[in-house]
Protein backbone atom coordinates (compact mmCIF):
# COMPACT_ATOMS: atom_id res chain seq x y z
CA UNK A 1 0.00 0.00 0.00
CA UNK A 2 2.92 2.59 0.98
CA UNK A 3 4.72 1.55 -2.63
CA UNK A 4 1.42 2.68 -4.61
CA UNK A 5 1.39 5.87 -2.71
CA UNK A 6 4.45 6.66 -2.77
CA UNK A 7 4.21 6.01 -6.74
CA UNK A 8 1.04 7.99 -6.82
CA UNK A 9 3.57 10.60 -5.41
CA UNK A 10 5.87 10.46 -7.72
CA UNK A 11 3.57 10.80 -10.50
CA UNK A 12 2.39 13.82 -9.61
CA UNK A 13 5.37 15.63 -8.92
CA UNK A 14 6.62 14.62 -12.17
CA UNK A 15 3.60 16.16 -13.75
CA UNK A 16 4.30 19.28 -11.94
CA UNK A 17 7.67 19.38 -12.67
CA UNK A 18 6.90 18.64 -16.63
CA UNK A 19 3.98 20.96 -16.66
CA UNK A 20 6.14 23.83 -15.03
CA UNK A 21 8.97 22.79 -17.55
CA UNK A 22 7.03 23.57 -20.46
CA UNK A 23 5.39 27.11 -19.33
CA UNK A 24 8.77 28.07 -18.76
CA UNK A 25 9.53 26.92 -22.37
CA UNK A 26 6.58 28.71 -23.77
CA UNK A 27 6.80 32.51 -24.14
CA UNK A 28 5.25 35.30 -22.00
CA UNK A 29 4.10 36.60 -24.53
CA UNK A 30 0.82 35.77 -27.55
CA UNK A 31 -0.60 36.87 -30.31
CA UNK A 32 -4.01 35.90 -31.13
CA UNK A 33 -7.05 37.09 -33.24
CA UNK A 34 -10.56 36.21 -34.29
CA UNK A 35 -13.14 37.86 -36.42
CA UNK A 36 -16.53 37.28 -37.35
CA UNK A 37 -19.13 39.34 -40.23
CA UNK A 38 -22.25 40.85 -38.83
CA UNK A 39 -25.28 42.05 -41.45
CA UNK A 40 -25.14 44.76 -39.16
CA UNK A 41 -23.86 48.61 -40.22
CA UNK A 42 -20.51 49.15 -38.49
CA UNK A 43 -22.59 52.22 -35.90
CA UNK A 44 -24.79 49.78 -34.00
CA UNK A 45 -22.20 47.15 -33.47
CA UNK A 46 -19.93 49.84 -32.20
CA UNK A 47 -22.90 51.17 -29.92
CA UNK A 48 -23.31 47.80 -28.66
CA UNK A 49 -18.79 47.23 -28.07
CA UNK A 50 -18.31 50.42 -26.64
CA UNK A 51 -21.66 50.32 -24.04
CA UNK A 52 -20.27 48.79 -21.63
CA UNK A 53 -22.71 49.22 -18.89
CA UNK A 54 -25.22 47.19 -20.76
CA UNK A 55 -22.31 44.45 -21.59
CA UNK A 56 -23.70 41.96 -18.94
CA UNK A 57 -27.19 42.03 -20.89
CA UNK A 58 -26.12 40.28 -24.05
CA UNK A 59 -22.67 38.78 -22.75
CA UNK A 60 -23.36 34.89 -21.36
CA UNK A 61 -19.72 35.00 -19.34
CA UNK A 62 -20.94 38.67 -17.27
CA UNK A 63 -22.81 39.18 -14.22
CA UNK A 64 -22.13 42.94 -13.92
CA UNK A 65 -19.95 45.63 -14.94
CA UNK A 66 -19.81 48.89 -13.09
CA UNK A 67 -17.29 52.27 -13.52
CA UNK A 68 -14.51 52.51 -10.92
CA UNK A 69 -12.26 55.62 -10.09
CA UNK A 70 -8.70 53.95 -9.61
CA UNK A 71 -6.04 55.68 -6.88
CA UNK A 72 -4.91 57.62 -10.16
CA UNK A 73 -7.94 59.15 -10.25
CA UNK A 74 -8.64 57.21 -13.53
CA UNK A 75 -11.70 55.44 -14.87
CA UNK A 76 -11.67 52.02 -14.91
CA UNK A 77 -14.49 49.29 -15.16
CA UNK A 78 -15.20 46.02 -13.60
CA UNK A 79 -16.61 42.89 -14.90
CA UNK A 80 -17.78 40.68 -12.65
CA UNK A 81 -18.09 36.79 -13.81
CA UNK A 82 -18.36 33.20 -12.27
CA UNK A 83 -14.33 33.35 -12.86
CA UNK A 84 -14.10 36.70 -10.21
CA UNK A 85 -13.55 40.64 -11.00
CA UNK A 86 -11.17 41.97 -13.36
CA UNK A 87 -10.78 45.55 -13.97
CA UNK A 88 -9.67 47.39 -17.10
CA UNK A 89 -8.94 50.59 -18.70
CA UNK A 90 -10.03 52.25 -21.95
CA UNK A 91 -7.30 52.88 -24.16
CA UNK A 92 -8.65 54.04 -27.73
CA UNK A 93 -12.42 54.88 -28.10
CA UNK A 94 -12.35 56.01 -32.05
CA UNK A 95 -16.02 55.39 -33.19
CA UNK A 96 -17.56 53.32 -35.40
CA UNK A 97 -14.15 51.80 -36.03
CA UNK A 98 -11.73 50.55 -33.01
CA UNK A 99 -12.02 49.86 -29.09
CA UNK A 100 -8.81 49.19 -27.31
CA UNK A 101 -9.33 48.01 -23.46
CA UNK A 102 -6.22 46.84 -21.19
CA UNK A 103 -6.15 44.93 -18.31
CA UNK A 104 -5.47 47.16 -15.16
CA UNK A 105 -5.33 44.66 -12.42
CA UNK A 106 -1.76 43.10 -11.82
CA UNK A 107 -2.70 39.72 -11.95
CA UNK A 108 -0.76 36.31 -13.57
CA UNK A 109 -2.22 37.71 -16.74
CA UNK A 110 -2.38 40.83 -18.72
CA UNK A 111 -2.47 42.26 -22.16
CA UNK A 112 -4.96 44.52 -24.36
CA UNK A 113 -8.10 43.49 -26.55
CA UNK A 114 -8.41 45.83 -29.97
CA UNK A 115 -11.66 45.44 -31.41
CA UNK A 116 -11.72 46.65 -35.40
CA UNK A 117 -14.32 47.20 -37.17
CA UNK A 118 -14.55 47.61 -40.84
CA UNK A 119 -17.11 47.41 -43.71
CA UNK A 120 -17.97 44.27 -45.32
CA UNK A 121 -20.21 44.59 -48.18
CA UNK A 122 -23.37 45.81 -46.28
CA UNK A 123 -22.17 44.39 -42.87
CA UNK A 124 -19.48 44.70 -40.62
CA UNK A 125 -16.35 42.47 -39.85
CA UNK A 126 -15.28 42.84 -36.58
CA UNK A 127 -11.91 41.65 -35.43
CA UNK A 128 -10.36 41.41 -31.79
CA UNK A 129 -6.77 40.88 -31.49
CA UNK A 130 -5.47 40.27 -28.35
CA UNK A 131 -2.29 40.86 -27.66
CA UNK A 132 -1.39 38.77 -23.95
CA UNK A 133 1.07 38.19 -21.54
CA UNK A 134 1.24 34.81 -18.98
CA UNK A 135 3.53 35.38 -16.38
CA UNK A 136 2.98 32.38 -14.17
CA UNK A 137 4.59 29.48 -16.03
CA UNK A 138 1.90 26.99 -14.99
CA UNK A 139 -0.77 29.41 -16.20
CA UNK A 140 0.85 29.54 -19.28
CA UNK A 141 0.81 25.86 -20.18
CA UNK A 142 -2.62 25.81 -19.15
CA UNK A 143 -3.36 28.84 -21.10
CA UNK A 144 -1.52 27.13 -24.16
CA UNK A 145 -2.95 23.56 -24.07
CA UNK A 146 -6.25 23.61 -21.55
CA UNK A 147 -8.19 26.45 -22.28
CA UNK A 148 -6.54 28.26 -25.71
CA UNK A 149 -6.25 31.74 -25.93
CA UNK A 150 -8.82 32.17 -28.51
CA UNK A 151 -11.77 31.23 -26.13
CA UNK A 152 -12.95 34.15 -24.23
CA UNK A 153 -12.58 36.08 -27.86
CA UNK A 154 -14.94 33.41 -29.22
CA UNK A 155 -17.74 33.28 -26.94
CA UNK A 156 -17.20 37.18 -27.24
CA UNK A 157 -17.86 36.85 -30.40
CA UNK A 158 -20.54 34.63 -30.16
CA UNK A 159 -22.81 36.34 -28.07
CA UNK A 160 -21.78 39.65 -30.20
CA UNK A 161 -23.99 38.03 -33.14
CA UNK A 162 -26.75 36.32 -30.76
CA UNK A 163 -27.48 40.20 -29.45
CA UNK A 164 -28.18 40.81 -33.10
CA UNK A 165 -29.96 37.26 -33.94
CA UNK A 166 -27.33 36.21 -35.94
CA UNK A 167 -25.38 33.15 -36.25
CA UNK A 168 -22.08 33.29 -37.57
CA UNK A 169 -18.71 31.11 -38.43
CA UNK A 170 -15.44 32.58 -36.60
CA UNK A 171 -12.62 33.19 -38.41
CA UNK A 172 -8.59 33.78 -37.46
CA UNK A 173 -8.90 37.34 -37.34
CA UNK A 174 -6.16 37.64 -40.34
CA UNK A 175 -6.91 39.82 -43.06
CA UNK A 176 -5.66 38.53 -46.12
Amino acid sequence: MIKIALIVVAVLILLIVVVVGIGLLLPQGHVVSRAITLKQKRDAVYAVVSDLKNAASWRKDLQSVETVKAASGETLYREKSSHGELSYRILANEPPAKFVTEIADKGPFGGTWTIELSQAGEGTRIAITERGEVYNPVFRFMARFVFGYHKTMEAYLRDLAAKFLEEVVIGDGLQS
